[in-house]
């Protein structure tokens, strides 16, 4: 066997080895090497990754167009040091019975919820109302489509998740579930929160039957009553699409509340009680259709914790 002296390899050995060992102690030093600069590329990855969070302030973007009318715009609440993965989103919409509302309602409400949800990105929508012979139905509820569409298509330049909720008050709670229980695309939402909104539209419509403006509004947004457009009625109601994948669901409304019956509530959670769906029912004393300041400042604490107890985030 030949041998020879390595001291000049490894200054540390003093004595003859074998090429076998010489090798030997070669790879493994070469072995370490690639190990340390290994360990370093990610150390370097992460601490990047990491800044590029830090880096990131919160940022307001107004009036950002989804469509081509003016009705087709929503601003966009994003959060500092927000990130793809841990960053949620909470797509919020206004109500006003299809025919009136804006999404600058939300005027003073918008920091109630980033109060109470701290680090989420909040969308507050836009949709185009129904006027004179304008939009019926289902033109808002494709209007809520477009622009969590549009949102999500940009959801890494905005540096948010995929972990959605859809929020809703009044009719835009109509659309809110619609939204998050009859589609699955192009998100399917973590949780739905219904702020006194009608589940079955057909039930509204007999129960308005006392409101002339109310049964003449229901009547032109869905094309005449229930018995002239049955399948408009059905395809717009959201508990005509609850089965054993539909997210959970919370609703809150007020004792005194005379726009929209509290059958519609029972109604809408017997039904996810029945397909095994988590759900919650609230109840606000004296509160009417319209929150107040007061009641709307809990209601945010009880979303935070439905939220946080379904959708598992530490809020």
């Amino acid at each position: 066997m030949i041998k020879f002296t390595a001291s000049n390899l490894f200054p540390a050995m003093n004595k003859t080895v074998t090429i076998r060992k010489c090798l030997s102690l070669i790879m493994h030093r070469y072995v370490l090497y690639v190990i340390i600069l290994f360990s370093t590329a990610i150390s370097c990855n992460k601490t990047s990754l990491s800044y590029e969070t830090q880096r990131l302030k919160s940022e307001i973007k107004q009036n950002v167009q989804y469509g081509a009318d003016g009705k087709q715009a929503m601003d966009i609440y994003l959060p500092e040091k927000r990130s793809k993965k841990a960053t949620k989103v909470l797509f919020l919409i206004h109500g006003g019975s299809w025919i009136s509302g804006d999404k600058d309602d939300f005027s003073w409400q918008i920091d109630a919820i980033k109060e109470k949800l701290k680090g989420w990105a909040i969308v507050n929508v836009n949709y185009r109302l129904a006027i004179l012979d304008k939009n019926p139905f289902p033109t808002q509820e494709n209007d809520v489509k477009a622009a969590a569409t549009y949102v999500y298509e940009r959801r890494q330049e905005l540096e948010v998740s995929t972990d959605w909720v859809f929020v809703g008050l009044s009719a835009g709670a109509q659309l809110a579930m619609l939204q998050g229980f009859k589609y699955n695309t192009p998100v399917k939402p973590k949780a739905v929160v219904n702020y006194f909104g009608p589940c079955d539209l057909e039930a509204l419509y007999n129960y308005s039957q006392n409101d002339f403006i109310a049964t003449m509004t229901y009547s032109y947004l869905l094309n005449g009553s229930p018995a002239r457009s049955p399948k408009l009625y059905k395809e717009s109601s959201p508990i005509n699409f609850i089965n054993t994948e539909t997210p959970p669901t919370l609703t809150l409304y007020g004792s005194e509340d005379t726009a929209v019956s509290r059958t519609q509530h029972t109604m809408l959670h017997n039904k996810l009680n029945a397909a095994g769906v988590p759900n919650k029912v609230i109840e606000y004393e004296n509160e009417t259709h319209e929150f107040t300041q007061a009641a709307f400042i809990k209601s945010c604490e009880d979303v935070a914790a439905f939220l946080g107890e379904h959708i598992n985030r530490e809020i």
